[in-house]
């Protein structure tokens, strides 16, 4: 009863001082639902011109055409910088995204689709990760990435080492096994990635090398070429080893002497058979059989770090103080233990 009462008084009110003479002919003809009504449907009539007429699109292309707009894909900005041993550097990366994105280069930033831009740097073998693209005024694109990591070198062609060692080439692989390079053994960078990355050796090293592809191997019983599971798990056993030496340094004798382990090689091309080796400065060379990559161990076998610690509490007692005797040193649920020789 109320709001009756209420809205009556509204139609009943005199018009407003300050209403323009046109609004008031039209309240008191049409009483103010009738004017509001009216004033609706004139502004949905103007706007529907407006979009016959095609202005809304002419106006958007004119913003779009300004100069301040234009953009192109060497003006993307990578957060972070690629990392020193990326050899191609920013201008490789950009290249690699070129094609994929040729159709909105050179054009306005505003066109982008940055869903599209995503999709082309998910597929650079480099990235490992895309974790986020934006727009900043007024024509920047910055795309924040992870990259892939070095862990392993893998001689490539381990026969000619005897006649000629320096005419070598490495394979650099990630912690999956993929080939992100190849690079003479006598580079600085060879140089430097033979003492801080792993050493795989005991692979087939594949005769067609494909940067960007997984470790072929080649399967006698088909025309593909599939990814070799033992290079796949010692690139794992690799990763896991710099991290943990990363974390808690390199297993160290009771007399500080240190013993990375930079060398794996899996026994027969078995992936469930690793071997980790150092060689020892009386010349004598410790094995460790380490079997199963991370994460792969059976349930009759210790995990990654239970190996890791079992490695450690070994040599820091004293396990490499005296002469070793033939053979390697394996791991139980119980424990280290020492294994006779193959």
């Amino acid at each position: 009863m109320m709001l009756r009462l209420a809205t009556d008084a509204d139609e009943q009110s005199p018009p407003s001082a300050h209403r323009a003479p046109w609004l008031s002919l039209m309240v008191g003809l049409l009483g103010p639902r009738g004017t509001h009504a009216a004033l609706v449907a004139v502004v949905v009539l103007g706007l529907s011109l407006l979009v016959v007429s095609g202005l809304p699109g002419r106006v958007r292309a004119w913003v779009h055409d300004r100069p301040e707009y234009d953009w192109s894909v060497a003006q993307i900005a990578l957060d972070p910088a690629p990392p020193s041993w990326l050899r191609v550097g920013e201008r490789g990366v950009l290249s690699a995204v070129a094609e994929p994105l040729q159709g909105f280069d050179p054009g306005s930033v505003l066109d982008l689709d940055l869903g599209a831009v995503e999709r082309a740097f998910k597929n650079v073998f480099w990235v490992e990760r895309v974790r986020g693209i934006e727009r900043s005024y007024p024509n920047r694109v910055i795309v924040s990435l992870d990259y892939r990591q070095p862990v392993a070198i893998a001689p490539l062609d381990p026969s000619a080492a005897a006649t000629n060692p320096s005419r070598r080439d490495y394979l650099v692989v990630d912690s999956t096994g993929l080939i992100l390079d190849r690079l003479p053994v006598n580079s600085d960078l060879g140089r430097s990635f033979a003492s801080e990355l792993v050493m795989l050796s005991g692979l087939k090293v594949p005769q067609d090398v494909t940067i960007g592809q997984p470790w072929p191997r080649s399967d006698s019983s088909e025309s593909v070429l599939r990814s070799d599971p033992a290079a796949e798990a010692a690139a794992r056993l690799a990763r896991f080893l710099l991290d943990r030496s990363a974390e808690d340094g390199w297993p160290e004798t009771r007399s500080g002497q240190m013993i990375p382990f930079r060398r794996i090689h899996p026994y027969q091309g078995d992936p469930r058979k690793l071997y980790i080796n150092h060689k020892l400065p009386d010349g004598q060379v410790l094995w460790v059989v380490w079997d199963s990559a991370p994460g792969s161990e059976g349930s009759s076998e210790p995990s990654a770090i239970e190996k890791w610690d079992m490695l450690r509490n070994w040599i820091t007692s004293g396990g490499i103080d005296r002469p070793l005797d033939p053979g390697a040193l394996g791991f139980t649920t119980r424990g280290p233990v020492w294994l006779p020789p193959i």
